[in-house]
């Protein structure tokens, strides 16, 4: 395999835009507009090569990232930081994400929040289960590259990510979350506000004029 990857030279162009865009404002928000492309590239990453899981009557089992991730946490003698369970059994807890998808995506974003996204990559690397988890020609699962991608990851954990970790309700959807916007309205018999359900998610449609919603948009 090539030392060279267009999904490494993604995350790290982008980790090259957070580092000038702290220079001035000191972090990086969900406003950024790079953070989308990191997100999804490392999410691409996670998800190349992974070796399947098969069951005792030989069938294969659904394996993603997210299972290996909480399952390093049940190890014994692993030496996972704290930062690193703990962004685990947050994401465990959460109700606003329910597929695997949603619960790598939150987990993602909490890692980069508390800066310890190398810390499951480096221990595959140092328990030597590079290729337990991933085939070898797969960026994690070469040896030259994984230190490559390894090293952007330190990286993050030398920037401050002020991301909203309660905004994780479209994370089973996309990664193109909305923004999050914390409202408090007189007590009233109506608001005005006419909503439509897709799924589990409730849209607003209308906002009736003069109403007291209105005296918020």
């Amino acid at each position: 395999m090539s030392v060279s990857d267009p999904l490494i030279k993604d995350i790290k162009g982008c980790i090259l835009a957070f580092l000038e865009e702290i220079r001035i404002n000191h972090c990086i928000n969900d406003s950024n507009s790079v953070l989308l492309l990191f997100c999804q590239s490392l999410e691409k990453i996670l998800n190349l090569g992974l070796i399947p899981v098969y069951n005792t009557f030989g069938f294969c089992k659904y394996i993603d990232p997210w299972v290996w991730l909480e399952k390093i946490t049940h190890e014994r003698n692993a030496n996972l930081s704290y930062s690193y369970v703990h962004c685990v059994g947050n994401t465990k807890l959460c109700r606003n994400v329910i597929t695997n998808v949603g619960k790598l995506r939150l987990l993602i974003r909490l890692c980069l929040i508390h800066r310890c996204l190398h810390i499951p990559i480096e221990y595959l690397k140092n328990y030597k289960k590079l290729n337990v988890v991933y085939k070898e020609n797969s960026i994690i699962g070469d040896e030259i590259l994984c230190e490559i991608f390894l090293s952007v990851l330190r990286q993050c954990a030398k920037i401050n990510f002020k991301l909203n970790a309660n905004n994780s309700s479209f994370l089973d959807l996309s990664w193109s979350i909305p923004e999050l916007v914390k409202l408090e309205y007189v007590p009233c018999d109506t608001l005005g506000v006419t909503v439509s359900f897709a799924g589990e998610k409730a849209i607003i449609m209308s906002i009736q004029p003069n109403s007291v919603a209105s005296e918020s948009v």
